[in-house]
């Protein structure tokens, strides 16, 4: 039967070549006072990958591996998610045959994840085929940070259908961390915070005690498209002379916010900033977003960029904390 606490002498810390990877473990490892042990990979001139991992450190172990699938450029296609991605299952199945007792993951980027569903008949499910090859790999708990398909913190099944149970996952999510930054590195008072996109309704319960808003405002909205998206306020919001601060998961062209924060300098808004977890930043977004009339953006460091200025891993050591020991 496998233990579902540990103590720390059992835990030996690995992290994946993942963008931030490395960053995070090496930080997780400080604040919980475990070991960090290194694996070696290896990219060969066609992109091929190679994993090789110290048995003697994985024999008997309980194995914390942090992996994020972040694209490592700007250019993801020359190091797409799916390279950071077939490097998780391959260092994945190493743990396995190499006698590891236990082994958790901690991706603070999952990729995939907006593909949690079959939007059109015939199209592939993501989440879903992660899922399947993450338990057939035999491990125990998938960390998350505000992962797309799976809104609320806590508790989750990855992929999960009708006749597939999925994988047992834990959604760390960021929002408190990026409201108190905001409440206390900046000048807002008594903000107007807009979420654009109902769905998002546990980050409003997350961050209501923290900013202490004027008022929670949810958009309605309509994708036209792949980059084309339509915005209204529910209800008739005079933003005049406030400051606003749009929350979301993550910033990939930017289409949803650069939309909100149109809309929101339309109504009068003051100073509009922007909240985010995950910061891709694909086709200029971020050179969008600022030329919208965002004035400031504030992110983790799950994909570092120019505006992570919240450090993730004190926020996935606390979460891990509670659940490992």
């Amino acid at each position: 039967m496998v233990r579902t606490k540990a103590g720390s002498d059992d835990i030996v810390v690995f992290a994946g070549s993942g963008l931030g990877s490395k960053n995070i473990a090496e930080d997780i490892t400080k604040i919980l006072e475990l070991r960090l042990s290194k694996l070696h990979t290896h990219l060969f001139p066609d992109r091929e990958i190679r994993v090789r991992i110290p048995v003697k450190d994985v024999e008997g172990k309980h194995v914390l591996y942090v992996q994020s699938t972040a694209p490592k450029r700007e250019n993801i296609w020359k190091a797409p998610q799916s390279q950071s991605l077939v490097e998780l299952f391959l260092t994945l199945d190493a743990f396995k045959e190499k006698g590891a007792k236990t082994v958790d993951v901690v991706v603070p980027y999952l990729t995939g994840a907006r593909q949690h569903k079959e939007f059109k008949k015939g199209e592939s499910v993501s989440t879903r085929t992660i899922a399947k090859i993450l338990r057939n790999l035999g491990i125990f708990r998938l960390f998350t940070v505000d992962v797309h398909s799976h809104r609320r913190p806590g508790f989750f099944f990855l992929g999960r259908t009708r006749n597939f149970g999925g994988v047992k996952g834990y959604n760390i999510t960021a929002a408190k961390a990026l409201a108190s930054y905001i409440k206390d590195n900046l000048e807002t008072r008594s903000p107007v915070v807009v979420i654009p996109d109902k769905g998002h309704v546990p980050i409003a319960d997350e961050i209501r005690e923290i900013i202490v808003p004027d008022e929670i405002v949810f958009m309605k909205k309509k994708r036209l498209g792949g980059e084309n998206v339509r915005f209204k306020l529910l209800g008739e919001l005079d933003l005049k002379g406030k400051d606003v601060v749009i929350f979301d998961d993550m910033i990939s062209t930017g289409r949803t916010l650069v939309g909100a924060s149109r809309l929101a300098r339309k109504r009068g808004a003051t100073t509009v900033l922007v909240a985010v977890t995950h910061t891709l930043y694909v086709k200029r977004a971020r050179e969008q977003l600022l030329g919208s009339g965002v004035d400031r953006i504030v992110a983790t460091d799950t994909i570092p960029k120019e505006d992570s200025v919240v450090p993730i891993a004190p926020i996935i050591a606390e979460s891990l904390k509670k659940i490992l020991f």
